[in-house]
């Protein structure tokens, strides 16, 4: 399967314009093929970084948000940069 082209970057322009993801959390946005889940998995969090999150009274399960419980769609920075990084990493930038 080709990979369209710049489709971080297209996703990211999206998002920005509503300051939401179209699921709920990056991983979904992923299986539905909006961004890589080969590159979003690079960003996986570690069990050590799950106990931090949930230590500090962060999402454990939507990690990317970086906000507290129940950011399911928000665009917020921490995503924006995982989004960014990964059309980088993709040669998109």
């Amino acid at each position: 399967m080709q990979k369209e082209k710049d489709k971080h970057i297209k996703f990211y322009l999206d998002c920005i314009k509503t300051r939401r993801i179209p699921h709920n959390g990056l991983c979904s946005c992923s299986s539905y093929g909006h961004i890589d889940d080969f590159t979003l998995n690079l960003f996986v969090p570690t069990d050590h970084d799950e106990y931090q999150l949930d230590s500090e009274g962060l999402e454990v399960t939507y990690w990317g948000s970086g906000l507290k419980k129940e950011a399911l769609k928000k665009f917020t920075p921490l995503r924006q940069t995982i989004v960014l990084f990964m059309a980088a990493i993709n040669n998109e930038l």
